[in-house]
């Protein structure tokens, strides 16, 4: 590739991580990989991320980027894909070992370097041009330690959340039955998290309209079969799901309704645009495509993509999944009632259950890793597909 297409791709990379600052966290490029202007942006780009969580470009000018340049750099933009990313940022660095390793070259042909050095150097080139700032210091150890283990409170919820302990960026599945309630508990819990936090929710089991009209149910109280038939709504009602439909509108959620992989929503987590942590909600697990036939490789590749997508960046991911049917017989839940359940449950750090025996719901925390497990009876209204706890 010519000099031209090296400078291409370091135009874009700097424009995906203006336009979706998330991607630095899998940035292993340094300032060394960038040329000329490009690398004065790259370095106020990094720093600006750093402390503001996006790129501020008056901070940008003042620490003496080219605008003009920034601005084309967020032309060559085309999506926030991090396959795409991580395609360049490899080309970018196959790159930059090319040009260290020519100049070396010419310095041993020029006697700067003997044989020896010249070995040396190449030999820590191969490991340098990809090196990340992981040295364990003091300072690291010290401000990891300082910082302060934030939870996810849930404000309908309190019992749960003083059993629970959900530390943001935790993993957890919420599993059950079809029909059980599942969904709806996962709309409750968005409801309520959505005005303290950004919601990014995947429906891949329902379409849109069945999914707005129980968010409207869970909030306004409006039974969701009054809603069949929104002419013949008594005017109350229509004023209720109005106000209902401004408040959720109000909150932060982001919907996602169609099918997908665990590397499209590894995108589409990535490119979301959320300054501070932010909640992920998968419905379901069991319906996110994967190339592996195999159902325990399949879930495998799934359940450690949901952890990596939580810790790579900063949100917590609740995500739903079907049990298997034993748990019709069952009478207490058990991780083994999650379908496909192995690499799930050594996955998830919490999983709960919607359970319901005896005509009695509850929510049981079957796995804790901050905690014990527990049980929250509940009332469940289907009609409005609310819970309130007892």
């Amino acid at each position: 590739m010519s000099m031209n297409e090296i400078i291409d791709a370091q135009a874009e990379v700097l424009g995906m991580l203006m336009a979706y600052p998330k991607l630095m966290k899998c940035c292993y490029l340094v300032d060394n990989h960038f040329q000329g202007k490009y690398k004065v942006i790259f370095a106020g780009v990094k720093k600006s991320i750093a402390e503001n969580g996006s790129v501020m470009f008056d901070q940008l000018a003042r620490d003496g980027a080219d605008i003009d340049l920034v601005l084309k750099c967020q032309e060559t933009v085309i999506s926030g894909d991090m396959g795409r990313f991580n395609h360049l940022q490899g080309y970018i660095n196959k790159k930059f070992k090319e040009r260290l390793a020519l100049a070396y070259a010419d310095e041993l042909k020029d006697g700067k370097l003997d044989l020896q050095d010249y070995l040396i150097k190449n030999m820590k080139l191969m490991r340098s041009a990809q090196k990340r700032d992981d040295m364990v210091t003091a300072d690291k150890i010290m401000n990891a330690v300082k910082q302060k283990d934030e939870i996810i409170q849930f404000r309908l919820f309190p019992k749960l959340s003083s059993k629970l302990d959900l530390y943001q960026r935790d993993f957890m599945v919420i599993a059950g039955s079809t029909g059980s309630g599942k969904t709806a508990f996962a709309i409750n819990l968005l409801l309520d998290l959505s005005h303290r936090y950004p919601c990014l929710y995947f429906n891949m089991e329902m379409s849109e309209k069945k999914l707005y009209q129980r968010m409207i149910a869970a909030y306004s109280g409006i039974p969701i079969k009054y809603m069949r038939d929104f002419g013949a709504m008594e005017k109350g009602h229509v004023h209720a799901i109005e106000n209902a439909a401004a408040a959720i509108g109000n909150g932060k959620i982001e919907l996602i309704s169609e099918s997908c992989s665990i590397q499209k929503i590894m995108n589409l987590v990535a490119s979301f645009n959320a300054k501070g942590h932010f909640i992920v909600f998968i419905d379901h697990i069991g319906l996110i495509s994967s190339p592996e036939r195999n159902s325990y490789e399949r879930m495998n590749t799934i359940s450690k993509g949901l952890r990596r997508i939580s810790l790579d960046f900063d949100c917590t991911v609740i995500g739903l999944c079907q049990v298997n049917r034993r748990a019709d017989e069952a009478e207490t839940p058990s991780l083994s009632l999650l379908r496909d359940s192995g690499e799930i449950e050594q996955s998830a750090r919490k999983v709960i259950f919607v359970w319901n025996r005896n005509d009695q719901d509850m929510v049981v925390i079957e796995k804790n890793d901050s905690g014990a497990k527990a049980r929250i009876d509940m009332e469940f209204d289907r009609n409005i597909l609310r819970f309130k706890e007892k």
